[in-house]
């Protein structure tokens, strides 16, 4: 029979495994693929507004780029948007052999109004107004919405627990097939950590009331045959 293994020490084990070579498993070993996918309700959203600049001197495109910062605060208040977070790029040129001058502005929403399944739709639908109002009066491109969570990276390592769980059940189980037992961890493996729910993902956009993160992994177990 199997004896149980610590989630723990599958953790410890699975962090330096990111940066190093793939270790031979032992002649006698169960290697097995877990995933798992955990659903969070989204905490806050994101849009991200480009500012391109093109001009017949490249110094006027850059002095043009210049006072975005200003006009961006000068429309967020014009607009009454607050986003708890403004995050302004320094100025960029793409190309040297063009005249033109970039800038970014990252800005957060909260977002746990728009889980509520009567009032989020029409609050979300006013902010995405408003956010758009905003990119046409600067003469931006935007780029959204994109949501998450506050701590992601707890959800990331829940996400790998909960994987390695799964990946011993398999394991654990074909062990007994073959009348015998897991007695160790020999290899772990974070294969991937993913975030879903874009529009990327299958044609289906953002989700207002849910976030995903997949995490997979592969983990060698040493097995031993029975009386052994």
């Amino acid at each position: 029979m199997g004896r149980t293994i610590s989630i723990a020490a599958v953790l410890l084990a699975a962090v330096p495994v990111w940066a190093q070579a793939p270790v031979p498993a032992p002649n006698t070993a169960i290697r097995c693929r877990g995933e798992a996918t955990l659903h969070r309700s989204p905490d806050h959203v994101e849009f991200v507004l480009t500012k391109t600049v093109s001009d017949a001197e490249l110094g006027d495109a850059l002095e043009e780029t210049a006072g975005f910062e200003d006009a961006l605060r000068g429309a967020l208040e014009q607009l009454e948007l607050s986003p708890e977070e403004n995050e302004v790029s320094g100025i960029s040129v793409p190309d040297i052999n063009q005249n033109v001058s970039q800038r970014t502005a990252r800005l957060r929403f909260n977002a746990i109004t728009f889980r509520s399944q009567e009032k989020g739709p029409p609050l979300f639908a006013a902010l995405c107004g408003k956010v758009r109002a905003l990119a046409k009066g600067l003469g931006c491109d935007v780029a959204g919405p994109h949501f998450g969570v506050t701590a992601p990276e707890t959800v990331q390592r829940q996400a790998i627990v909960q994987a390695a769980e799964n990946a011993y059940a398999s394991g654990d189980a074909v062990a007994a097939a073959l009348e015998g037992g897991i007695v160790g961890i020999y290899d772990v493996e974070v294969v991937s950590v993913t975030w879903k729910g874009g529009a990327a993902d299958g044609g289906q956009g953002p989700e207002l009331t849910r976030v995903s993160c997949t995490a997979e992994v592969m983990i060698t177990y040493e097995f031993a045959a029975a009386g052994r």
